[in-house]
């Protein structure tokens, strides 16, 4: 792997380039984090920048930020937000927006900030979708240590939501075209959301190829991976790139989607 010290880009071996802000960050957990220069002065951005830490005093309105990159047109995306506080107040979000999203707009107003607009997309701790100023009931409410997962799809332009690892379905269509950054927001003061993963991959025969073996991959099997009738530098590849695609597409064989890895798995 090698690491351009100008951009702080990683390059893997297998020509998939990840750009990170900061090159201590695990290229393989993160492809983008919080940005210290797109939010509300009501956040601070803490640990590593993957937390991200609303009204540290008091609250009076409606603090909010946005990711470091913007997605591509034709990639797979996939993050998951832990809401590590309380979570309480008129509104804590988390969906995305393009840069006409003014995250400073409702600083002295309590608001679903995500959604407020026709250029945003969101979900609220209260279970219900954000578009345009509509709202639309989706899943239950949200409380402390929920993980939520979020599915962008730029091939086909659909958002989906997963809660505790479990599908929710298609949240949002027709974001094709659009220039869209990963958001979250908080009413609530001393609250904390905290991004757990960030993973991408183009729309490629790699993909789809794994997204095929997982629809087959038995709900029963613990170890669905070990198992795979391929040949083991194939099955170190998958677990070490592109196992959350696995996950993602038949979460019934894992417990819970996302970066349960604490040592990559050997295959002899």
């Amino acid at each position: 792997m090698d690491v351009d010290a100008g951009t702080h880009n990683y390059r893997s071996n297998n020509s998939m380039e990840v750009d990170l802000p900061y090159r201590q960050v695990p290229h393989n957990k993160f492809c983008w984090l919080w940005d210290d220069e797109h939010k509300s002065t009501d956040v601070t951005i803490q640990e590593g920048k993957n937390e991200a830490y609303f009204h540290p005093d008091y609250s009076c309105g409606t603090a909010a930020v946005r990711g470091k990159v913007h997605f591509q047109q034709g990639e797979e995306h996939y993050w998951e937000i832990k809401m590590s506080s309380a979570v309480y107040g008129t509104d804590m979000m988390i969906g995305i927006g393009t840069n006409n999203v003014d995250l400073n707009k409702y600083k002295s107003q309590f608001c679903s900030i995500i959604g407020k607009d026709a250029h945003s997309w969101g979900i609220s701790y209260f279970g219900t979708l954000h578009h345009n100023g509509k709202t639309k009931e989706y899943t239950n409410k949200f409380e402390r240590g929920s993980v939520i997962g979020c599915h962008l799809d730029l091939w086909k332009g659909t958002l989906s939501f997963y809660k505790d690892g479990e599908p929710l379905g298609v949240a949002f269509d027709g974001l094709l075209g659009k220039q869209l950054y990963p958001m979250i927001s908080s009413t609530a003061a001393r609250t904390r959301m905290t991004l757990l993963c960030s993973y991408k991959t183009t729309f490629s025969l790699q993909y789809l190829c794994c997204k095929e073996i997982s629809k087959h991959i038995p709900s029963t099997t613990s170890d669905a991976l070990t198992n795979l009738p391929v040949p083991n530098s194939l099955k170190r590849y998958i677990n070490w790139r592109l196992d959350w695609v696995f996950k993602l597409n038949n979460p019934t064989s894992y417990p819970g989607i996302g970066p349960r890895r604490k040592h990559a798995k050997r295959y002899r």
